[in-house]
């Protein structure tokens, strides 16, 4: 009897099912999840378009974010615009705030990552050296056994401002390392705003830095100047503390001026000097050094503008949009169009036209007196082959 009742419940329950379920809406996704008291099974109906509607939300946003960006290029007056040089004015903007621009040209899970980076770096570094700045200050200070000079009193007043800006580092870095956390793969255009606050940061270690070496300097003359013997111990470790600050300090401006042409023409001239080498004090005061500086920084410009089209061109290729390379040189046209015939338009060929720029090659006739093994090695064998042939035909 019991197997009997089984049978026939289930016979109607799968009889139900299959009524209900003839008669659903193509849209409906349904749910068999239980039988009700008189035996109808209860069916939980979802919409499918649900799941659609996310998606579609998704790829809105990420249409925005891929093209937000490129609006911005476009506009004269913005200061990316400024920043890659793509007006006609070359001018130098003159703020700190260009060695963070490149960040935002980046599409939003990398501009991410780096603001969390960066802001993460900050606040470290303001936690962790406020230890040597408070060592330096326990160290060099007079102020408790009464014996208070002049230089003493330079010491403690350069050590305070020290303290202050190594604790507000950290502060205010610790405050964008949370807040990015929170907010910077959601909001467009916190990576950009963020850039003002990232700038005041730089501020705040470049002032914490110059305060403790400065209060090295007079903490050494302080402390040994006891007498005459002491005071030329003191000069001469003063002299070679120096030499060491200043040979770090340009061997990190060299590789700036190298690497980073574009960002160090936009930034400062107080900044410039403080990285210029004294041996070569004068290499980007001439015009032929800024001139330099300003033909390697179009090429970077042009790079990382290329990098950001691209780059946005595979992000929007899902969503059914397409962003049009733009390519200003005859060179890049040359690339272009060598690529194009083998295949490989929607190659990024910015770093093969950068490396013909490094050596000063940005003229069509001196790329026709090359042969193909000279071209390769600047790109791939087959676009060397390709650019050969092509100009051959011209």
């Amino acid at each position: 009897m019991a197997v009997s009742t089984r049978h026939l419940l289930r016979k109607h329950i799968r009889t139900g099912s299959d009524t209900i379920m003839d008669n659903r809406d193509t849209n409906d996704i349904f749910t068999e999840c239980g039988v009700d008291h008189d035996g109808t099974p209860i069916i939980v109906k979802r919409k499918k378009d649900q799941e659609s509607n996310n998606d579609q939300q998704q790829k809105q946003q990420n249409r925005q974010q891929s093209t937000a960006l490129l609006d911005d290029l476009t506009k004269e007056e913005s200061e990316l615009t400024q920043f890659l040089l793509a007006n006609d004015n070359d001018k130098s903007m003159s703020t700190m705030k260009a060695n963070f621009y490149s960040i935002c040209l980046e599409n939003i899970e990398v501009r991410s990552e780096r603001i969390i980076m960066a802001a993460e770096v900050y606040a470290i570094f303001g936690a962790l050296f406020i230890n040597a700045t408070w060592i330096l200050y326990e160290w060099g200070s007079a102020y408790g056994y009464g014996n208070m000079t002049s230089t003493s009193l330079a010491f403690e007043f350069v050590m305070a401002a020290a303290l202050s800006c190594n604790i507000f580092l950290a502060m205010l870095g610790s405050a964008l390392w949370l807040e990015s956390t929170l907010y910077s793969s959601t909001a467009r255009s916190f990576v950009f705003e963020a850039g003002k606050v990232l700038t005041y940061l730089q501020y705040l270690m470049i002032c914490t830095i110059a305060f403790v070496s400065l209060g090295v300097f007079l903490g050494i003359y302080s402390n040994l100047s006891s007498d005459r013997t002491g005071t030329i111990l003191a000069i001469i470790l003063i002299v070679l503390s120096a030499i060491v600050f200043n040979r770090a300090q340009t061997l990190h401006g060299a590789y700036q001026f190298k690497a980073l042409p574009l960002e160090m023409y936009h930034v400062p001239l107080w900044f410039k000097l403080s990285m210029i080498d004294p041996c070569h004090p004068f290499k980007y005061m001439t015009k032929r050094g800024r001139d330099d500086l300003r033909r390697r920084a179009k090429v970077r410009a042009d790079e990382l503008k290329h990098r950001a089209y691209q780059t946005r061109r595979k992000r929007d290729s899902s969503i059914g949009t397409e962003v049009n390379q733009s390519v200003s040189t005859d060179i890049g046209l040359i690339l272009q169009k060598s690529a194009k015939r083998l295949g490989k338009d929607n190659s990024n060929l910015s770093d093969y036209e950068a490396r013909l720029n490094e050596d000063w090659i940005n003229e069509i006739d001196q790329l026709k007196s090359m042969s193909i093994e000279r071209l390769s090695r600047y790109m791939p064998y087959g676009l060397a082959h390709g650019v050969h042939k092509t100009l051959m035909e011209e």
